[in-house]
């Protein structure tokens, strides 16, 4: 299993697995510094991953180019660029499809990497997202995606009240609108 050095992780964040016991697929965050900049060693490590892009394209263009070009030639077989706001989050009937391709995914047995700038605020609420959907609570979820990767998780308002909003919706107290 890969594994990422202190040095790796102050020079481009590296990645993080978050443990999911309920699925054969592995999830992963990581930064745009990590993937931008060594995809082809991303998808050989994780053994061709599907990879969730939540960053904005003005993030990414003029510095990860190549890396673009493969989130637009590889989707929706091998990626999916679903741009949100930096400390924001889409209201959840925009997020549940995503976050119900990504359990479907792991239930494959196909490894997913997410992330977004610095694979901490939305990458960590996806990743928190997905662990509830899985069958956690959304304290236990934040715990385990905090633990996995540090300072993952919800930072703004926007992104707890998504992870509220799906905790509500899991629980059958309001529809996904």
């Amino acid at each position: 299993m890969p594994t990422m050095s202190s040095v790796q992780w102050s020079v481009d964040g590296g990645r993080h697995r978050i443990p999911l016991s309920v699925v054969s697929g592995e999830l992963w965050l990581c930064g745009k510094h990590h993937i931008g900049a060594r995809l082809d060693e991303v998808l050989t490590d994780l053994n061709n991953p599907f990879v969730v892009c939540l960053t904005q394209p003005r993030e990414l263009l003029g510095r990860y180019d190549t890396y673009v070009d493969w989130l637009k030639t590889h989707s929706p077989t091998d990626a999916m660029w679903f741009p949100v706001p930096d400390l924001g989050a889409h209201h959840l009937n925009e997020m549940l499809p995503m976050f119900t391709l990504i359990v479907e995914t792991l239930h494959t047995g196909r490894n997913v990497v997410v992330h977004c700038a610095a694979g901490i605020g939305r990458a960590g609420t996806t990743a928190v997202a997905v662990c509830m959907m899985l069958g956690h609570d959304a304290e236990s979820a934040c715990d385990l995606v905090r633990a996995s990767r540090p300072m993952a998780g919800p930072e703004a308002g926007a992104q707890h009240e998504l992870v509220a909003a799906l905790d509500s919706h899991l629980r059958g107290n309001q529809p996904s609108r």
